[in-house]
């Protein structure tokens, strides 16, 4: 073949991988998009209506799908609730109540309302609303088309559809993380490098010596991360404990003082949050952006803290495992403090480091301001600075003409720390959490699983020490200039976890929720395995394997923190209460999470009250603990009506006067 024909074959031959590649990414994304998660969401409807007219009332979906609801249970009232969930099996595009035609005058009649849940979104039709309905007629049947629940695209209008954005965000996250699903499209990509393969190869070279290529991959890393935080970052309402600490903790219409208040968490991220809110509102969305922003924030603070102790390449891959951890982006996606606590422990970590090797006031001081910040995130942030101590006191002894005096300047450090926890210790935690049996029963003594990890954690650290006393070389990247880096990384975790099990036995702390503390850790000694693998043995296929792996599991691992419904659950009692101006109604509930969400207060539940009805919307509670809110209430099962909002949640309307 002459270099003329070959010269001309090679563009061709890119543009056939290319396409072929493209069209292989879009027939299985097409054909397979309904089995990517989260891309449809899930619907509930409700439909109040007289008992003797429930059999007539159907739901038609896209004008072919049909689904017949079931009372959500039974009751004395001459009416009753129609329930059915729509499954996230297929595009909704529209909604209709399907009525027969010879009756769906007084089937109308009968209905009081209806209602549909879509995450934190609810859309009530009173039954004036009903009666104004677009209608159509269908083989004996009355369709009445469901109004404003549509989201417009440039195509059709979809009524279960999450969005453009987030459809991306999924094929995205499909894309790099199913690789077998797109094998095709893989194959063409190899395909395409190797055909490339001098001009990658020239490619890398310059950007392993230029300036500013780390810079764009740390920057793509995070925007990524940035990506998977703020997609759906308020599709759902806020749960108990974020309720509870922006209104009773952060809530900027009261005292400063009450950031003391929470007994299961220090001030500090109280404080941030409450400024943060004074400065951008008191709104969940708010609240919300500040965990997304400090999820993202982990990210660089992971990766300033690898780059400084092991190079470029362990700390752009362990970045991209904070980025692509699914359950630091659940932590990025509720008011609470964990994902501050993520972004602290890396840069404290970093002039710790800095102060065991070189010393320096300046080191000192950042270490001493950043543990106060720590130690008065969390309790495990109290920890973790104890497990610090250990591990400096654990290589000072090594140095025996300084090693005492630095241990005693260094204790005077942990001190001062330690001083800026006593106010909430005394004014809360004391006598709220440590000394009342009472506080955070969910949390057990040590299980079998904890006293598993606890003997192979114990005997990880004593192999350790042994190993360190012999010197032999133990870990990757041992007897070089990092060793001192992947020791911490190590052993850290491991003291964090033993001083918590420990301490289990007088009061229970231990469990895998908190222990997210030592994750970053977790990631970090992975990528420096996998970079180690690749980069100083040359064992190139199985770092990749490894780090690969890894970075798949942390895709695909449950996501933090919680979600709930009760935003959506007040708004439809908000609307239920207007729509019958002629009923007295009282609410058992939290009228502080009322305010949050700026919807009008009304009278809340009591037992010499004269009110018509009562609503029971309980926060972060299933319909069981609601049966027991309601008994607790000195309140029967008569006169009920059950509006499901979701899997999890139920309101309660209880009749008291009919």
């Amino acid at each position: 073949m002459s270099i003329k024909t070959a010269g001309f074959c090679k563009p061709l031959a890119n543009i056939f991988c290319i396409v072929l590649m493209g069209l292989s990414f879009l027939s299985h994304v097409y054909l397979n998009h309904l089995g990517m998660e989260k891309i449809l969401a899930p619907i509930h409807i409700n439909v109040e209506i007289l008992k003797s007219h429930a059999p007539a009332v159907s739901i038609a979906a896209n004008d072919q799908r049909l689904y017949y609801p079931k009372p959500t249970g039974y009751n004395d009232l001459e009416h009753t609730v129609l329930h059915q969930k729509i499954p996230e099996d297929t595009w909704i595009q529209a909604l209709f109540l399907r009525l027969p035609a010879g009756e769906s005058a007084e089937t109308i009649d009968a209905i009081d309302n209806l209602s549909v849940f879509i995450g934190s979104k609810v859309f009530y039709y009173s039954a004036e609303d009903i009666r104004n309905f677009e209608s159509s007629g269908e083989d004996g049947y009355r369709l009445l088309r469901l109004p404003a629940i549509y989201q417009k695209t440039l195509l059709k209008d979809w009524v279960n559809w999450y969005g453009y954005y987030n459809f991306f965000v999924r094929v995205l996250c499909d894309l790099l993380f199913f690789p077998v699903k797109y094998l095709f499209v893989y194959l063409f990509l190899a395909l395409l490098a190797l055909l490339n393969r001098d001009r990658i190869a020239v490619m890398y070279k310059k950007a392993a010596a230029g300036r500013y290529a780390e810079v764009f991959i740390v920057i793509l890393i995070a925007l990524f991360g940035f990506m998977l935080r703020i997609n759906g970052f308020v599709r759902y309402s806020a749960w108990y404990d974020e309720l509870n600490q922006v209104c009773t903790a952060s809530s900027p219409h009261i005292p400063l003082l009450n950031i003391f208040s929470d007994p299961g968490n220090p001030p500090f991220y109280f404080l941030l949050l409450r400024l943060w809110f004074a400065l951008s509102g008191w709104t969940e969305e708010s609240g919300r952006l500040l965990s997304v922003l400090l999820g993202t924030a982990a990210i660089l603070s992971m990766y300033l803290f690898v780059r400084a102790f092991a190079g470029k390449g362990a700390a752009l891959l362990a970045a991209l495992f904070n980025a692509a951890s699914t359950h630091l982006a659940g932590y990025s996606q509720e008011i609470r403090c964990y994902i501050l606590l993520i972004f602290l422990v890396p840069l404290t970590s970093y002039f710790f480091l800095r102060l065991l090797k070189n010393g320096g006031a300046v080191n000192a001081a950042a270490y001493t301001i950043l543990g106060i910040f720590v130690a008065n995130t969390h309790y495990f942030g109290v920890i973790f600075i104890m497990a610090n101590f250990a591990f400096y006191v654990l290589y000072m002894l090594k140095d025996r003409e300084h090693g005492k005096k630095k241990i005693l300047f260094f204790l005077l450090e942990n001190i001062v720390i330690g001083i800026s926890f006593v106010p909430y210790f005394l004014l809360t935690s004391l006598n709220q959490a440590l000394l009342d049996t009472g506080f955070n029963t969910q949390i057990s003594k040590p299980t079998l699983e904890f006293y598993i990890a606890f003997l192979c954690i114990a005997g990880f650290l004593l192999l350790f020490l042994y190993f360190k006393k012999t010197g032999t070389p133990l870990f990757v990247g041992e007897g070089g200039e990092q060793t001192l880096f992947f020791d911490y990384t190590l052993v850290t975790p491991a003291f964090i976890f033993l001083i918590a099990f420990v301490f289990s036995f007088f009061r229970p702390i231990i469990s895998w929720k908190y222990l997210v503390v030592c994750l970053p850790f977790i990631m970090i000694a992975v990528s420096l395995a996998g970079t180690d693998f690749v980069f100083r043995r040359k064992l190139v296929i199985p770092g990749i394997v490894l780090s690969y792996a890894f970075l798949i599991v942390l895709s695909q691992a449950e996501p933090g923190g919680n979600y709930d419904v009760y935003k959506a659950n007040q708004i439809y009692i908000t609307s239920d209460v207007e729509a019958h101006p002629q009923r007295s109604a009282s609410l058992i509930g939290k009228p502080e999470y009322i305010d949050f969400y700026r919807l009008p207060r009304f009278p809340l539940y009591t037992k010499d009250g004269r009110d018509d009805i009562v609503y029971i919307n309980p926060v972060y509670a299933d319909e069981q603990e609601t049966y027991e809110i309601l008994a607790r209430s000195s309140l029967n099962g008569s006169g009920l009506l059950k509006i499901i909002s979701d899997d999890r949640r139920v309101i309660f309307k209880k009749f008291l006067r009919r």
